[in-house]
């Protein structure tokens, strides 16, 4: 996943970003 926003688009890195804090906070 890491890969894929680094070697894609930036429209990729705020998706995985995104997706990261949501975890974050459905786990909080």
């Amino acid at each position: 996943m890491e890969n894929t926003y680094q070697l894609g688009p930036i429209k990729h890195f705020p998706v995985v970003t995104v997706n990261h804090i949501l975890q974050d906070v459905l786990t909080d």
